[in-house]
């Protein structure tokens, strides 16, 4: 399904919700975020999302989620496998995923040593990106399977 941001396919292959004991420590960094407003409203969608890996793949928040300071369980899921043929993402849980899972997709398939991605915006890191020696990114890229 193609809604808004989101530019994949999801297929529900349960509505079990995901329980991995570590979405209790993904909550309070999502409140963390929140908090810190590394999450802002920019031009009517909700951005920020975090993910940790999985045994087959992994945890993400939900797609569209305006507060991320009392997250419910039912505001994760478990994304199982993606097939880049089809641009397809297999799923658990009952809400589509981040709009932002093919980027942690791809950094947990790159990066081995990866076990989790919070990915947030400040416009202060941003402005500020050179001096801090940080990796930008000159212009934004559409991704089109």
């Amino acid at each position: 399904m193609k809604e808004g941001k989101i530019r994949f396919n999801t297929i529900f292959v349960s509505d079990k919700i995901p329980g991995d004991t570590e979405i209790v420590e993904l909550k309070e960094w999502s409140k963390t975020f929140q908090k810190r407003g590394l999450t802002p409203e920019v031009q009517g969608n909700y951005t920020g999302n975090l993910s940790f890996r999985s045994n087959e793949g992994f945890v993400i928040t939900a797609s569209g989620l305006k507060n991320k300071e009392n997250l419910a369980d039912v505001c994760f899921v478990y994304v199982k496998a993606y097939d880049e043929q089809t641009n397809t993402f297999f799923v658990e849980g009952k809400t589509k995923p981040s709009s932002e899972s093919i980027m942690h997709h791809l950094i947990y398939k790159k990066c081995e040593d990866v076990n989790a991605v919070f990915h947030g915006h400040n416009d202060i890191i941003v402005t500020n990106a050179e001096t801090l020696e940080l990796p930008i990114t000159e212009k934004e890229y559409e991704w089109e399977p």
